[in-house]
């Protein structure tokens, strides 16, 4: 029983050498969903002793296949990997990591891409506007066909609970850009 132990702690160390740390994502992917024409992006970042190399991979049905720089893909031997769909549906991605010179495979979680249609309508806002200052605003999106979610922003961020067509903001005294994504 010690020979079996010492032979397997052997094999281990020939793996891996002594005080050097397995690569391990630190970001791993997230899931998501674009429209056809827009461009998703997946990031994984590892931490290792030696350089990180990426190969990002897409599942075929049967098994993950390494995926090659094209006119849909790009950056697939970086930890940024850009997608430009031009079919809906979902697919699944993962990241292959290396440390260095190793022989050893580390992934990433796999991720999700849904592939949706644009609305057959193009939503429209309307903009509104304050008389006076400070007043709040109430602005409205329409146009959008099917069952919608709404989800309103305001400094690149989802305003917490905005979440309906209509959106009324708090008292504003100066320009201000709000913007509102549908999904159907």
């Amino acid at each position: 029983m010690t020979r079996i132990l010492f032979l397997f702690v052997l094999a281990l160390s020939s793996l891996y050498s002594f005080g050097q740390v397995q690569p391990s994502v630190s970001i791993a992917p997230a899931s998501q969903s674009v429209c056809t024409g827009l461009t998703a992006y997946f990031t994984a970042t590892a931490v290792g002793n030696n350089t990180i190399s990426y190969n990002w991979q897409y599942w075929t049905g049967t098994a993950y296949s390494d995926l090659a720089n094209t006119t849909i893909y790009s950056g697939v031997k970086t930890f940024q990997l850009s997608i430009k769909p031009t079919a809906t549906g979902t697919s699944y991605y993962r990241c292959r990591i290396r440390d260095g010179s190793s022989t050893i495979d580390y992934y990433s979680g796999f991720s999700t891409l849904t592939i949706v249609s644009p609305p057959s309508t193009a939503p429209t806002t309307t903009n509104g506007y304050a008389c006076s200052s400070p007043s709040s605003v109430l602005l409205s999106a329409s146009g959008a066909t099917g069952t919608q979610t709404y989800q309103w922003y305001f400094g690149g961020k989802p305003i917490n609970g905005a979440t309906a067509a209509d959106y009324v903001t708090p008292a504003l005294s100066a320009n201000t850009t709000y913007y509102v994504t549908i999904d159907n």
